[in-house]
């Protein structure tokens, strides 16, 4: 009947395929440090080909992938402070634009 399971990760997430007659599916979900996405900007292997393929999986709703405001904070300053404020902006654009949920954090886990 088309329906899939996913394979067992850490963190999931239910996703209701509409239409199909299918039970919700386990969607994989994956929350990114600064770290991960900093190695896939220095192409820092292993690391930047599996931020890749999670940015792949993403894209066609395979997975869910997010970072914290933090995190993604973390990653425009220390590109600023290497490149110049100029790069930090320019990468912050380039991210924006990738299936990433950018978390809101509360004054409680500050």
């Amino acid at each position: 009947n088309g329906c899939t399971a996913s394979s067992p990760t850490p963190i999931y997430s239910r996703i209701w395929r509409k239409n199909t007659g299918c039970r919700p599916r386990m969607t994989p979900s994956y929350v990114l440090d600064a770290w991960a996405l900093l190695a896939m900007l220095q192409k820092a292997e292993p690391a930047a080909t599996r931020v890749i393929e999670l940015l792949g999986e993403a894209q066609v709703e395979n997975a869910s992938l997010a970072i914290s405001i933090i995190n993604l904070g973390e990653v425009v300053t220390l590109v600023g402070k290497v490149k110049g404020e100029s790069a930090a902006w320019e990468t912050l654009a380039e991210l924006q634009p990738l299936p990433l949920e950018v978390l809101p954090v509360g004054e409680d886990f500050v």
